[in-house]
């Protein structure tokens, strides 16, 4: 059965010990000065790296390059003592003064206070590990060890122990270099994916994700994320992420789209990577499903996992609406009346022509080949929108505008039945919405005089459940009053809702200061109108203990419409079964705790 190796270097001396028996794994590990215990862990799988210098020096025991030593190919070296022809390997003390650091070293910054720490280890070990150096133009340059090189000159050393390599060429030293930096534990992501990149360009047939990950025991796919965000990644995005200012998960997001988009994202303290790739990907709208011709399209095209993108989403849409428009005029030989409806489509304004059922967002498409009694072929057409969600453009056909429908259709017994039962309903919506909103009013009123009563609501919600739940989501325009305009230039507040304040990182919030010169008495009230909101009712939230106790002490009384629409809605649920789990405190109980 074949040998499964967890790491390229544990096959490296597992097959270099099977080719040379008469080397025992103590013996191999006292010629490259490498603890025993260390090449057993290797050999067993249970540790799958080394730092450079003993990389080098096992290397040189085996016979064999590094590469080959970190690829896994060292079983066919030489004999065991052997070191290539091209390439010596020597240790000996070497003048500082005539050692240089090497610019190409990935690694630019040095703390100064691990720096510090690791000159007093020095100090008081001596230097354990020599430096790699390799010589240029009669001086020597550092291959690996530039830290211990700084150390040893903060404690003002006039010589180091040095491992010195000759006969490398240029790319195999900065290969060795990327490598021995991309070994640290400390390594920053910046740092780790330039040198990633650095090491690709290189040379790219020979360093690739994939070897790249088994030469440092990483998988391929985290070294391709790296490469991308050192070659994709916006320069002060990459800045950001230097200084611990940008979560390397977002910067990952982030690279994987042009630095056009890049630059439209807002990060924010509690942004999250899958904001971020959602945000993006909402910028955009895949090519396939555009309905026309993409030689109109004259914006820019952007590939991302594999499937490939417009970035301009205006001129996409405008493109497709024309592709809608014209698709409805084709339809219009077979569909008589068939139009391009933007917005309307599915938002009930139409039927299907065989059972009047409207048609709505959720509405599964189909297309009926028989008519309602009492429509004619002139009456159904056909509609064609463009979706909001998937901007795909939709043709429904079979379908009838609902007035016509409602005219023209002949109705059964039944059906009008139906449509009385509906009328009454929608009848009867109304009147309880009018009282609701009625009894809500009297609650913002009366509340204000009561804060002590508001404040207990509030902890009762806050420890059990008052209807709404505790989630303070209302819609504030609601409980504003007096206050809606003083806010206008804070809150973006309009018809249709409201948008959350969201404080600045830096300077005035708005909202803070605002509060505060508003003084207790104002803040008071607001809070009370807040709180009249939670306990007000409707037709589907009939009231509980709290509540009751709360229009008691408040001389407030249900309207009778409401009560009605409660009872009937209890009648309802005890005839489906439901039942209460929950045994409701009295409300006398919560007014002799109050």
């Amino acid at each position: 059965m074949a040998n499964t190796f967890k790491a390229p270097l544990q096959k490296a001396v597992v097959s270099w010990l099977a080719a040379h028996p008469a080397v025992t794994i103590a013996e191999l590990g006292r010629r490259a000065g490498i603890d025993k215990g260390d090449l057993s862990k290797i050999r067993n799988g249970l540790k799958a790296s080394l730092n450079m210098e003993s990389a080098v020096s096992l290397a040189a025991a085996m016979g064999t390059t590094v590469e080959g030593l970190l690829g896994g190919d060292a079983a066919a070296a030489p004999a065991p003592n052997a070191v290539r022809g091209d390439v010596d390997i020597g240790a000996r003390l070497i003048p500082l003064t005539e050692i240089d650091p090497s610019p190409d070293n990935p690694r630019k910054d040095f703390e100064e206070e691990p720096l510090a720490q690791l000159a007093a280890s020095i100090a008081e070990q001596g230097l354990l590990q020599p430096i790699v150096v390799r010589p240029k133009g009669g001086r020597f340059e550092i291959v690996a060890g530039e830290r211990r090189f700084r150390a040893l000159r903060l404690n003002e050393a006039t010589e180091a122990l040095c491992l010195v390599r000759e006969g490398d060429d240029e790319a195999t030293t900065r290969a060795l270099r990327i490598i021995e930096n991309l070994q640290r534990a400390d390594i920053k992501p910046i740092e780790e994916a330039d040198a990633f990149l650095a090491l690709a360009e290189l040379d790219p047939k020979k360093w690739n994700a994939t070897t790249i990950g088994k030469a440092i025991g990483m998988s391929d796919r985290f070294v391709a994320q790296r490469i991308s965000i050192a070659r994709n990644l916006a320069p002060d995005l990459k800045e950001k992420l230097r200084a611990g200012e940008l979560k390397i998960e977002i910067a990952r997001s982030l690279a994987a789209w042009p630095q056009k988009l890049q630059k439209q994202i807002v990060v924010h303290d509690w942004t999250t990577a899958v904001h971020v790739r959602h945000h993006l990907e909402s910028m955009v709208v895949p090519v396939s499903r555009a309905a026309f011709d993409r030689k109109f399209y004259a914006g820019e095209i952007v590939e991302h996992d594999g499937e490939e993108h417009f970035t301009d989403k205006d001129l996409f849409l405008r493109l497709q609406d024309e592709a809608a428009a014209a698709l409805a005029s084709s339809l219009a030989k077979d569909w008589p009346g068939a139009r391009f409806a933007p917005k309307k489509a599915r938002a009930g304004a139409f039927v299907w022509a065989d059972n009047g059922d409207p048609i709505y967002s959720w509405t599964k498409d189909r297309e009926p080949t028989t008519w309602h009694p009492g429509l004619t072929r002139e009456d159904v057409t056909a509609v064609v929108y463009v979706d909001d969600s998937s901007h795909e453009v939709v043709a429904l056909k079979g379908v009838v505008q609902r007035e016509t429908f409602a005219a023209k259709a002949l109705k059964s017994d039944e059906q009008r039945d139906q449509d009385a039962e509906h009328e009454r309903e929608e009848r009867l919506g109304r009147e309880v919405g009018s009282a609701a909103k009625a009894f809500r009013e009297q609650l913002l009123d009366q509340m204000p005089s009561h804060p002590k009563l508001a404040q207990m609501l509030f902890l009762y919600g806050a420890i059990g459940e008052l209807g709404h739940g505790l989630y303070v989501e209302t819609n504030p325009s609601e409980y504003l009053g007096p206050w809606k305009d003083q806010l206008a230039g804070i809150l973006d507040m309009n018809e249709h809702g409201w948008e959350p304040y969201d404080a600045p990182a830096d300077g005035e919030d708005k909202l803070l200061s605002w509060l505060i010169k508003l003084g207790p008495e104002q803040v008071d009230q607001m809070f009370c109108r807040l709180m009249a909101i939670h306990i007000s009712i409707g037709r589907y939230t009939a009231p509980e203990a709290p509540h009751r106790f709360a229009y008691n002490a408040l001389g407030l009384e249900i309207p009778e419409v409401l009560q009605r629409a409660h009872a009937a809605r209890s009648d309802d649920d005890e005839d489906d079964g439901v039942e209460d789990d929950v045994n409701e405190p009295a409300v006398s109980d919560l007014s002799e705790a109050a």
